[in-house]
């Protein structure tokens, strides 16, 4: 979960340096940014696939700077496969 705050904190740091210097096209960074903080809400409250996969989609839109949390996405999926996964073998 590190990675994708911290990947979200510079999508957002990257935001605010593009609404302040390019504020007539504010609106393609805002939707982006606002669709990652909707996926981390998301994930925090339960829905944690539904969570990552927005996280995933309004990070791809900064590269390369939204690798970061692409990457923390992709750690946390694999967590969450392990957990079902042991999950599954000790029912049986």
């Amino acid at each position: 979960m590190n990675f994708i705050i911290a990947g979200w904190l510079i999508n957002l740091t990257i935001s605010f340096y593009f609404i302040l210097t390019k504020p007539e096209g504010a609106f393609l960074v805002i939707i982006p940014c606002a669709i990652g903080l909707i996926g981390a809400i998301m994930y925090c409250i339960g829905f944690k696939r539904l969570g990552l996969n927005l996280v995933f989609l309004g990070s791809i839109f900064f590269v390369p700077a939204g690798l970061i949390a692409c990457f923390g996405v992709v750690k946390e999926k694999d967590k969450l496969d392990d957990i079902i996964i042991n999950t599954n073998s000790e029912a049986k």
